[in-house]
């Protein structure tokens, strides 16, 4: 099943520049299976959206579905 990801700037590094791809993924597979196929290591991960709503790691996507994923909080 394809379904839409979009990550912030921070994630840039990881996914040569690109910010929104589409994506082919197994069904029943997890928001936190398809964030780590375009290359974002885990421990960077800090929470994902799917369909505009904050939802847990193991949330099961469905077709069309459209992720977000943002990096856990850095401050400086």
């Amino acid at each position: 099943m394809r379904i839409q990801i979009s990550v912030t700037s921070w994630f840039k590094r990881f996914t040569d520049g690109i910010a929104e791809m589409e994506i082919e993924v197994s069904d029943g597979a997890a928001a936190v299976e398809a964030v780590l196929k375009t290359g974002i290591p885990l421990k960077e991960i800090g929470f994902v959206t799917v369909n505009d709503m904050k939802v847990d790691m193991d949330h099961l996507l469905h077709e069309g579905d459209r992720l977000r994923a943002y990096p856990t909080i850095i401050g400086g």
